[in-house]
C-alpha cells in the first residue's frame, strides 16, 4: 500500500510539473519567459541573466526589479508625454509607474495613431509586469489587521498584524454571516473580490484542474476552498515534447541556416575568382544543409504543436525556403542552374533573415485556429501554394540572370521554372477553395488573400501568352518575368499587413517598412540590369 501511496505523489508530481499554460496552450516556463522578456523589450536576456532567470526574480522579488530598465519605449515622442528621459530607450517599471493614469486613458482611446499604439502596448506590458509580481501574493503576508476584536473573530493569531489572503480566507469562509459583525463582512468580501481577482490575472498557471481542461493558478485553488498543493519553482518539464521546444529554443537552427548561407554565398563569390569546382561543390553543400536545417525545424515544431506547419507566416516562409532549397538541390544535381547558386543563396539569405528578425514575435508557437487545426484539404493547399510560390519566386530570380547573361538556355530555364510555379500556385487555390467551401461554405468569397494569390496567377499568365501570342519579345518577357519576385512579395507579405477578410488570422504587423525597402531595392536592381543589357547591346534572343 504504502508504494502505491508513493507512486501516486510521485505521478501527480509530473502532472504538476508538466510546464505552465499560456496563450491557450500548455508551454515549457522557459518559452513563457521568452515570450514576456521579448514583448518587453525584444530581447531574450537581459544584464547577464536569461530570461527564465528575469522572470523567477520577477515573480519571487519584485522590488528588486522594479528599477530593472525593462521596458523598450521607441518614440521620442512617446518618452516625452511620459516624462521621461528622451534619450533613453529602456525604462523601468518604477519610471512608468507614476505615469499609469495617463496610460489607462491612452488605452481607452480607439485611434490607431503610432503614438497611441505604443502607449497602449507599454500600457499591456506594465499589466503583464504587475501580474507577474502578484502571482505569489496569496501566500504573502501582505494584509494588515489591528483590531484585537476583529482578529477574535476571524480566529486569527492576536500575535502578529500581519496576515496573506491565504491564510485570511481559510477563516472568513467558516464565518456565519448572519452573526458577524460589518466589519467582518468587509474583510470577507474584500479578500474574496482579491482572490476573484487573482484566479483571472494570475499568470502562473500551473496546478491540473479538476473542473476544465488546461492548468489553474494557485488563486484558483483558493476561490473553490481547495488546499494549494506544496510546490516550488522553477518548473522541471518532463515532458519529452515540451523538453523539445525548450532545445528547439536553446539549437536556434533556422540562425545557424542563416549563417551557412552566409558562408554558401561567401564560397560562391571565391568561386568566381578561382573557378575550382570543389568551391562551388562546397557551396551546394552549405546550401543543402541550410534547406536541411530548416526542414528539421519544421519537423520540430510540427511535433511540438502537434499539427502541421502552418500556422504562421513565419512557418510558411520556412516552408517555401525548403522547397526552393529542394529545387536547387535537383537543378545543381542536373548541371541546370549552376550560375544561380549565389543569386539564389543570397534571395534565401534575404527572406530568412527577415523570417527571424520580422516575423518572428515572442511565443513563435502561437496555437492554431480551431479553423485550420482539422482538415486534410488545407494542409495540402499550403503546401502546394507554397510550392507554386517557390517557383515563381525562382523564375523572378532566374529573370534578373536572364538579363545579366541571356541566352537560349536561360530563356528555357525561365519559362519552365514559371509554367512549375504557376501551375502549383493555381492548384494551390483550388484546393484552397475545397477547403474554403468545407471550412466556410463557399469556394470563392473575394477575400483580399484569394485575390492576392489570383494576381499571382493572373500576371503569371499574362506575361505566358503575351509571349506566346508574340505580343512581347524574349527581352520583354524576361522583364516583366523579373517582377516576379515583387509581385509574390506583395501578394503574399503585403495583404498580411491589412488584418481583414476571413484570412485576418495571418495577419502581421511591423512588415511594411522591410517590405516597402526589399521593393525599392528588388525594382532599381531590375532597372539598373536592365539598362546594363541596353549598353552592352547583346544580340536579341531569338
Amino acid at each position: 500500500m504504502k508504494k502505491v501511496v508513493i507512486f501516486t505523489l510521485f505521478f501527480i508530481s509530473l502532472l504538476w510539473s508538466e510546464g505552465i499554460y499560456d496563450q491557450g496552450r500548455i508551454k515549457p516556463f522557459d518559452s513563457f519567459s521568452r515570450d514576456i522578456l521579448f514583448s518587453f523589450n525584444g530581447k531574450s536576456s537581459f544584464q547577464g541573466l536569461s530570461a527564465k532567470e528575469l522572470i523567477l526574480k520577477i515573480i519571487q522579488d519584485p522590488a528588486s526589479t522594479n528599477e530593472f530598465e525593462l521596458f523598450k519605449i521607441n518614440r521620442a515622442e512617446v518618452a516625452e508625454l511620459l516624462h521621461l528621459d528622451s534619450k533613453k530607450r529602456y525604462h523601468s517599471y518604477s519610471n512608468l509607474k507614476s505615469s499609469r493614469f495617463l496610460l489607462e486613458q491612452y488605452n481607452e482611446r480607439k485611434d490607431d495613431h503610432p503614438v497611441t499604439l505604443e502607449l497602449k502596448k507599454l500600457y499591456r506590458e506594465m499589466r503583464s509586469y504587475e501580474s507577474l509580481a502578484h502571482a505569489l501574493d496569496y501566500k504573502r503576508p501582505l494584509i494588515q489587521i489591528d483590531s484585537d476584536s476583529l482578529k477574535s473573530e476571524l480566529g486569527l493569531e492576536s500575535s502578529k498584524n500581519m496576515y496573506s489572503p491565504q491564510e485570511l480566507l481559510t477563516k472568513i469562509r467558516e464565518l456565519d454571516s448572519a452573526s458577524c459583525s460589518d466589519s467582518a463582512l468587509w474583510w470577507r468580501d474584500s479578500i474574496l473580490f482579491q482572490t476573484f481577482i487573482g484566479m483571472q490575472e494570475s499568470p502562473l498557471r500551473i496546478y491540473p484542474s479538476s473542473e476544465k481542461d488546461g492548468l489553474v493558478s494557485a488563486w484558483d485553488y483558493l476561490w473553490h476552498g481547495k488546499a494549494i498543493p506544496s510546490y516550488s519553482l522553477p518548473i522541471e518539464e518532463n515532458s519529452f515534447r515540451l523538453r523539445a521546444e525548450i532545445y528547439y529554443h536553446r539549437l536556434n537552427l533556422p540562425q545557424k541556416a542563416l549563417i551557412l548561407l552566409g558562408l554558401a554565398i561567401f564560397l560562391g563569390l571565391i568561386h568566381r575568382v578561382f573557378q575550382k569546382p570543389w568551391i562551388q561543390f562546397s557551396e551546394f553543400i552549405l546550401l543543402g544543409l541550410a534547406g536541411f536545417l530548416l526542414t528539421i525545424t519544421l519537423g520540430l515544431r510540427s511535433y511540438i504543436m502537434q499539427a502541421p506547419p502552418l500556422g504562421s507566416l513565419y512557418e510558411v516562409v520556412l516552408l517555401v525556403l525548403v522547397f526552393i532549397s529542394l529545387i536547387l538541390g535537383i537543378s545543381f544535381l542536373k548541371k541546370w542552374l549552376t550560375f544561380a547558386l549565389i543569386p539564389s543563396s543570397l534571395l534565401m539569405f534575404i527572406l530568412l533573415f527577415f523570417a527571424q528578425n520580422a516575423l518572428v514575435q515572442g511565443d513563435s508557437f502561437r496555437v492554431l485556429p480551431p479553423l485550420l487545426n482539422s482538415s486534410f484539404w488545407l494542409t495540402t493547399h499550403v503546401f502546394t501554394i507554397a510550392l507554386g510560390y517557390s517557383g515563381m519566386i525562382l523564375s523572378g530570380l532566374w529573370a534578373h540572370l536572364c538579363m545579366l547573361k541571356p541566352s537560349q538556355q536561360n530563356l528555357r530555364m525561365l519559362y519552365g521554372i514559371l509554367v512549375f510555379g504557376v501551375s502549383f500556385t493555381l492548384i494551390g487555390i483550388l484546393l484552397g477553395g475545397i477547403w474554403a467551401d468545407l471550412a466556410w461554405g463557399r469556394f470563392w468569397g473575394w477575400d483580399p488573400k484569394e485575390c492576392a494569390a489570383l494576381f499571382v496567377v493572373i500576371w503569371a499568365m499574362i506575361s505566358l501568352h503575351a509571349k506566346a501570342g508574340r505580343f512581347l519579345t524574349p527581352e520583354g518577357f524576361v522583364f516583366f518575368s523579373s517582377w516576379n519576385i515583387i509581385i509574390v512579395a506583395l501578394c503574399w507579405f503585403g495583404v498580411n499587413l491589412l488584418g481583414i477578410g476571413l484570412h485576418s488570422y495571418g495577419s502581421q504587423r511591423g512588415i511594411g517598412l522591410s517590405l516597402f525597402y526589399f521593393i525599392i531595392a528588388d525594382a532599381l536592381l531590375i532597372f539598373f540590369l536592365a539598362w546594363i543589357q541596353r549598353r552592352r547591346n547583346h544580340t536579341p534572343i531569338e
